[in-house]
């Protein structure tokens, strides 16, 4: 098996994991709270898993293929979870310096009053 089929086998599970099983109140909590982001990336890791462990196993023979199968998604899954994590606190930080200089002060108010964040609906 290629590198390019390889890493094509990962976007296509990373895609689906990230986005079609992923809910909309999944992708606003998982920064915000730990236990939704665990749920996310068990999820993301068990769609790696299933789509990577057969061409591991070919390659790595049975043992080592799933034992790089394992390592690949927990490394996986470390990546993504330090992403996600920071990923909407970078972003709600830029907006809201963007709100500020563009003193849009009204929207800054309604963010602090009510902990929604005014630019995600």
């Amino acid at each position: 098996m290629t590198l390019l089929l390889f890493l094509t086998i990962v976007f296509i599970a990373h895609f689906i994991a990230d986005f079609i099983l992923q809910s909309r109140e999944m992708a606003q909590q998982k920064s915000q709270d730990f236990r939704v982001l665990a749920e996310h990336l068990m999820t993301i890791d068990a769609v790696i898993t299933i789509a990577t462990i057969a061409p591991f196993i070919v390659h790595y023979g049975a043992i080592k293929g799933v034992l790089a199968t394992l390592g690949f998604s927990f490394l996986n899954g470390v990546i993504h979870g330090a992403i996600d994590w920071h990923i909407w606190r970078a972003y709600k930080w830029s907006i809201l310096k963007w709100m500020r200089y563009n003193r849009d002060h009204e929207s800054v108010r309604r963010y602090r009053a009510t902990g929604v964040f005014p630019y995600w609906e």
